[in-house]
């Protein structure tokens, strides 16, 4: 009669070892994978951040320059009978009040701005063979996809002041108009003892 060797406890012990450690190495590989998936998130957060900053900024200079433009040229302003909805200005000009989008941000998307380039920005354009060249560029400056823009309407007489609507467009760095951008806009009085800009509106990014 043939007899079986039974199953010592150190046999049972080894089994179960076994067991723990690939248990153990599936839950570190897992680990390993969401932390490496985790890292690569923060850092698109961390990029979509700085563009959005960058194209805020833009903005904010172009409307700056915008609201600047208006102090300079004084209250004698008079709109133009229309501006384009199609062609990019080459002239800073006023539009009329029919015309004025207000604050609705697919109605500013839309708007042509008058291109305004900062200084020492660098900016990304096509060449004349459809390649991409860099502007204003000098070593290790951020180049931006596109320069910002701004466009101004009358809004009419308010109180003896002649009330400006100022919307500007500003981009980060890649994209273009498909990228990142940030709308903002400010109310801009001409005329009397109030005369300045109210409080800028983000439209967004």
């Amino acid at each position: 009669m043939m007899t079986h060797p039974s199953l010592t406890a150190k046999s049972k012990q080894q089994g179960v070892a076994l067991i723990a450690s690939l248990i153990i190495m599936l839950l570190m590989t897992i680990l390993a994978i969401s932390v490496f998936r985790s890292n690569n998130l923060l850092e698109k957060i961390a990029g979509n951040t700085r563009e959005k900053q960058r194209a805020l900024q833009s903005a904010q200079d172009a409307l700056q320059y915008g609201e600047w433009w208006l102090q300079q040229s004084g209250s004698n302003l008079v709109p133009v009978p229309s501006c384009s909805a199609t062609a990019v200005p080459t002239v800073i000009q006023v539009c009329p009040n029919n015309q004025d989008p207000g604050p609705t941000l697919a109605n500013v998307s839309a708007l042509k701005y008058f291109p305004y380039t900062p200084p020492n920005m660098a900016s990304v354009t096509s060449g004349a063979t459809g390649a991409i060249v860099k502007t204003g560029a000098t070593i290790n400056d951020v180049v931006y996809s596109s320069s910002p823009g701004f466009v101004i309407h009358y809004l009419g007489i308010v109180n003896s002041q002649k009330m400006f609507r100022v919307t500007a467009i500003g981009y980060g760095g890649g994209g273009g108009a498909n990228g990142t951008q940030a709308i903002v806009q400010s109310i801009f009085l001409l005329g009397g003892s109030g005369a300045g800009a109210t409080p800028t509106k983000n439209l967004g990014n």
